[in-house]
């Protein structure tokens, strides 16, 4: 596990903390007409915080949260956000635990 500070852009990381925001899951069509969900959440540790875009069945996950929920992500890319940020991207190859709701 990585802490959130040291989390650089353009590699996969595991990550585990706590909850400390939660969005909306939004709904968008693709440009090949398939439709598809996002949803983000941010996670904090004792170095930092960071968003979280839970992609497709990933972002069902936001249902079961609540703030200081304690998760562990496994296997998310890290990729350049908004503002100079780094934000981590749950994908396929993603899993999402949830240690304590």
């Amino acid at each position: 596990l990585t802490p959130i500070a040291d989390i650089g852009i353009n590699s996969s990381y595991s990550v585990s903390g706590h909850v400390s925001g939660l969005d909306e899951i939004r709904e968008f069509e693709r440009a090949d007409g398939t439709k598809n969900k996002v949803s983000n959440i941010y996670i904090s540790d004792d170095t930092g915080r960071i968003k979280v875009a839970l992609w497709g069945e990933h972002a069902d996950i936001v249902n079961e949260l609540d703030i200081g929920s304690e998760i562990r992500i496994i296997d998310a890319y890290a990729k350049p956000g908004r503002n100079e940020e780094v934000e981590l991207s749950a994908g396929a190859r993603t899993s999402i635990q949830v240690i304590r709701k």
